[in-house]
C-alpha cells in the first residue's frame, strides 16, 4: 500500500517572508532616505521617525531647498557681473584727461584783455563806497523786527490729529492685490473676495511648494506663480502661509520665508508686501498636534513679525484676536474642524483684513 504524502502548508513561512522583506525594504529605504536628507536643514534636529511622515506630508521641500540654492546662486553671479561692470567703465575714462590739456593755452589768450578794465572796477568800488554804508545799516533794523512775526506757525499742529482717524478703505483698495495662501486662503477666495482681489491658494500650499503649485483661481487658467507675477501688476500682495509648515524647524522656515519673500519681490519690486499671521486652530487640534498649540504658531509669528520690521516696504498684520479665546484658541463656534473658519467667520475675517489694511 502507498504511503500518503503529508500535505505541507506553505502559507504561514510565505506570510513571514513577506513580512521579513517587507521590513527589510522599509528599513534600507528609511536608512536611504535619512542619507539623503541629510544636511537639508528643514530636517536638522528632526527625530527619524518623523522624516517619513514629512515626506508622506509634503515632498516639495527637497525641490525647495534646491531650487532655493539655485536661486540664490544666480542673485549672487548676478551681483558679482554688476560689481565688475563699474570697474570696466573706470578704467576707460583716464584717456580723454589728455585732450583738454591744449585748452588752457587758448583760455589764456582772453586774460590779457580785460586787464584795461579795473580802472572803471576801482571807479564802481569808489562810487558805490557811500551807498553801502547807508544800505548796512538800513538793513540790519528790518529785519529784527520781520523775523519774529512768521516764526510762530502752529498750523502743522492739528493735521496729526486728524491722520490717526481714517475711514475703512473700501472694497476697490483690494482692486489691484494678489493673496497668496493656503486651503484658509482659498476659502476666502470663495467666501470673501475683496474687490477685484486675485488669489493664488490652494489645499497643502506652503512655503515650500508655492513655486510648484497651480492656481486654483479662474483668473489665472492653471498657471504658476511665477507666470502669474509676470503677467500682472500688483499695488500689494499678502502672503498667508505657514501654518501647513508650523512643524518645520524654525530657522529653516525663515529662510524659506525669505526666499519666498525675495523671489516675489523681484518679480513685482514696486509692491507693497504683506505678510499675514497664522491663524490659530482650535484647542483640541493644539492639544492633537503640538505644533498647531498657541506657543508654536506664535513664535512663528513673532518670527514674521521680525522679518516684517527688518525689511523696507514689508508690513504684518494679525486677525486671529476676533475669532479666538483669551488663551488664543479659536472659538468653537467660529470653526467646524478647528482649523478652516466657516463661510460666514470666513467672510468676516476679509472685512478684518479690509479694516486693518494697509495705507502707507
Amino acid at each position: 500500500m502507498r504511503k500518503k504524502k503529508k500535505r505541507r502548508y506553505y502559507a504561514l513561512p510565505c506570510m513571514v517572508a513577506i513580512a521579513v522583506v517587507a521590513v527589510l525594504a522599509a528599513g534600507s529605504g528609511f536608512v536611504l532616505r535619512r542619507t539623503l536628507l541629510k544636511g537639508l536643514p528643514q530636517y536638522d534636529g528632526q527625530p527619524d521617525i518623523a522624516i517619513p511622515m514629512m515626506l508622506l506630508q509634503d515632498s516639495g521641500p527637497l525641490r525647495e531647498a534646491r531650487a532655493r540654492a539655485e536661486w540664490e546662486a544666480a542673485e549672487r553671479e548676478a551681483a558679482q557681473q554688476a560689481d565688475a561692470a563699474p570697474a570696466a567703465e573706470l578704467t576707460v575714462e583716464p584717456a580723454p584727461a589728455e585732450a583738454p590739456t591744449p585748452e588752457p593755452a587758448a583760455e589764456a589768450a582772453p586774460v590779457e584783455a580785460p586787464t584795461p578794465e579795473p580802472a572803471a572796477i576801482a571807479v564802481f568800488s569808489e562810487a558805490s563806497t557811500a551807498e553801502p554804508a547807508s544800505a548796512m545799516t538800513a538793513a540790519p533794523t528790518e529785519l529784527p523786527t520781520e523775523a519774529p512775526t512768521p516764526q510762530p506757525t502752529p498750523e502743522p499742529t492739528p493735521e496729526p490729529t486728524e491722520v490717526p482717524a481714517p475711514t475703512e478703505v473700501p472694497e476697490s483698495f483690494f482692486d489691484h492685490t494678489l493673496f497668496i495662501g493656503d486651503s484658509k486662503t482659498d476659502g476666502m477666495r470663495m467666501w470673501g473676495r475683496l474687490g477685484q482681489a486675485q488669489y493664488f491658494c490652494g489645499t497643502n500650499y506652503s512655503v515650500y511648494n508655492i513655486f510648484d503649485k497651480k492656481a486654483s483661481d479662474a483668473d489665472f487658467k492653471n498657471a504658476s506663480l511665477d507666470k502669474v507675477l509676470a503677467s500682472h501688476k500688483y499695488d500689494q500682495i499678502y502672503i498667508l502661509l505657514g501654518y501647513n509648515e508650523a512643524g518645520y524647524p524654525f530657522e529653516s522656515l525663515m529662510d524659506q520665508f525669505r526666499y519666498v519673500i525675495a523671489r516675489v519681490h523681484k518679480a513685482q519690486p514696486k509692491a507693497r508686501m504683506i505678510l499675514h499671521g497664522i491663524m490659530h486652530a482650535s484647542a483640541g487640534v493644539g492639544a492633537k498636534y503640538s505644533y498647531y498649540s498657541v506657543e508654536n504658531l506664535e513664535t512663528v509669528n513673532e518670527g514674521l513679525r521680525q522679518l516684517a520690521e527688518d525689511a523696507d516696504g514689508l508690513f504684518y498684520v494679525d486677525c486671529n484676536a476676533p475669532f479666538c479665546d483669551e488663551d488664543g484658541y479659536l472659538l468653537p463656534d467660529v470653526s467646524a474642524d478647528g482649523e478652516h473658519l466657516t463661510p460666514e467667520y470666513t467672510a468676516q475675517w476679509a472685512q478684518e483684513i479690509r479694516r486693518q489694511a494697509v495705507t502707507d
